[in-house]
């Protein structure tokens, strides 16, 4: 980085300051607009390994492309998941999304001169208001880039055990997510991780997720306003 782009940076935060608001602030103010891209998508679990690559931009039916597996080894949960994604995959993967999920009162827990974290008990979605019956039972930390404002990682950690359904109880529960620039500055959500353990129907399990996002091209420009 030049030193003519290091002390555009630094001014910035320092502006941000000047206007009274907190790095976390700054951070969730940032707008999420911007381009749309395609990208490789690799994804594993207790069960699956596979890989493949995403285009929003392309029509339903079109936009996820499989690497692996072969078609012939799919399994009917496995399409299930692809007609999902064919429906969802509308390109947003920001972490600017999280902020959703993290209150007002969030509590600085450290900081330095280009980070600082934040803890939280998660809020839960407008959208998805039945999310507040366990985000009690959950702690939240979120990492900010304090030079140029945007969310870096984002956790949530079971702090006690809990009931999403009546019929399974969670011992333990953790979601991890480190995000990546993309080519235009915004933050993505470049690896998830996520492990569960707990009971159902009266059978414990255990179960791990990880996804990563990488390679991303620009298929669309930001809209114009």
């Amino acid at each position: 980085m030049s030193r003519i782009m290091a002390t555009s940076f630094i001014a910035f935060g320092l502006a941000a300051s000047a206007y009274g608001q907190t790095p976390l602030e700054a951070a969730l103010a940032v707008s999420a607009d911007g381009p749309i891209y395609s990208y490789d998508l690799t994804f594993q679990d207790n069960e699956l390994s596979a890989s493949g690559r995403l285009d929003p931009s392309q029509p339903e039916g079109q936009r996820v492309h499989v690497d692996t597996p072969a078609e012939t080894d799919w399994d009917d949960d496995f399409r299930e998941a692809i007609a999902e994604m064919e429906a969802d995959a509308e390109g947003d993967i920001w972490c600017s999304g999280f902020a959703e999920n993290i209150p007002a009162n969030a509590t600085l827990e450290e900081e330095t001169e280009t980070k600082a974290i934040y803890s939280f008990t998660p809020q839960a979605s407008p959208d998805e208001p039945n999310e507040g019956k366990f985000f009690s039972k959950l702690k939240g930390r979120v990492t900010i880039d304090k030079i140029n404002p945007a969310i870096l990682a984002f956790q949530m950690v079971a702090i006690a055990p809990f009931k999403p359904v009546p019929i399974a109880k969670v011992n333990a529960f953790e979601m991890s997510v480190a995000c990546a620039r993309s080519p235009d500055g915004r933050t993505y959500g470049e690896t998830m991780e996520m492990n569960v353990s707990g009971s159902a129907m009266f059978q414990k399990f255990e179960e791990f997720e990880r996804r990563q996002i990488t390679n991303l091209k620009e298929v669309l420009p930001a809209p114009q306003n």
